[in-house]
This record gives structure tokens, C-alpha cells and sequence, in this order.
């Protein structure tokens, strides 16, 4: 248990995965980890995030809300005490260049949707996936310069993508 660790808390963490079988694409998420699918320069699916801030976005078009939710409160997760709230979806047929992107909210929490759909659309996403988190990392161009001193070096990619989640929840 976490207090055996001295944790506070129990671990929690966020996620979502993608299966494709031959055409077809089949995904499950937990949390607030998004899927992208972009088809041409049209965002074609996202999946909704399992935040209080989603749902009520999602109700307001119903019923009046009030004051808004700090977007990282989540009514489900891995690792919280009671069972999870997973979401699937497919079979969604693809087609010849649709583009799949999977990502946490270090991402998406800095770069708009519409921005990430234009990166997918306009370029691979062997290069649109560094260069949407280069566009994270020009938010934080003091912290990114005291990692890379502290390091000595130039942060590798996986480092700022590590980074860039990491700032997400200060």
C-alpha cells in the first residue's frame, strides 16, 4: 500500500491505447490521455477526457453551469480506490493518410486542438509530434534552459517530452 511507502496517496496515473487491425482502428482511454485521428485537415475523433471540466463543457450546452473545475480534477483514473471508467471505441475504418496521434495532457494542456490538427494534417507524424512538443517546451524557455545546465547537455527528446508533462501539473 502507498503508506507503507510513505505516500500520501495511492499512484494514479492517466491512459489511452490503440489497437489497429487491418484497416480498422480500436481504442480504450482512462483519465485525460487523448487520441487524435486527423483525416486530411479534418479532426476526425478525440476522445473526452473523464475530467469535471469535459463533462460539464459537455452539460452547459443542456443546463446553466456555474463556477469551472480546475481541468485536472478527473471522476476516473488508474490507481484511485474505486474501479475505473474505461471508454472504447471501434471499429473505426481508416483510410489511405489518416493520421493517429496518442498523448497525455502535457501536451494538449499547452497546444489547442485546432493546433495539433493542423501539425497532423500538414506534415508526417514522425515530424509533427516533435514540433507540437517544441512548441510546449517555447513555454518554458527559463526551466528548459536550467535543465539543460543542470544536465550539461541538450535535453533528448524523451526528456522533453518527460518535461513537458512535468510542468503541466504546476
Amino acid at each position: 500500500p502507498a503508506t507503507a511507502k510513505s505516500l500520501m496517496d495511492t499512484p494514479r496515473t492517466t491512459v489511452v491505447a490503440c489497437v489497429m487491425q487491418g484497416n480498422a482502428a480500436f481504442w480504450a482511454h482512462c483519465g485525460d490521455s487523448r487520441l487524435y485521428l486527423v483525416r486530411g485537415d479534418k479532426l476526425i475523433a478525440r476522445t473526452r477526457d473523464h475530467s469535471y471540466t469535459e463533462l460539464q463543457e459537455t452539460l452547459s450546452h443542456v443546463v446553466p453551469m456555474g463556477e469551472k473545475f480546475n481541468r485536472n480534477v478527473l471522476f476516473t483514473c488508474l490507481g484511485s480506490p474505486g474501479k475505473p471508467v474505461v471508454d472504447t471505441a471501434g471499429p473505426l475504418l481508416l483510410h489511405a493518410g489518416d493520421r493517429l496521434m496518442l498523448c497525455s495532457d502535457g501536451l494538449w494542456g499547452s497546444v489547442s486542438d485546432a493546433v495539433i490538427a493542423a501539425q497532423m494534417a500538414q506534415r508526417p507524424i514522425s515530424d509533427a509530434a516533435p514540433e507540437l512538443v517544441e512548441q510546449v517546451y517555447g513555454r518554458y524557455p527559463e526551466r528548459i534552459e536550467v535543465a539543460r545546465r543542470r544536465l550539461g547537455r541538450p535535453l533528448t527528446f524523451a526528456e522533453k517530452v518527460l518535461f513537458a508533462h512535468a510542468n503541466d501539473a504546476e
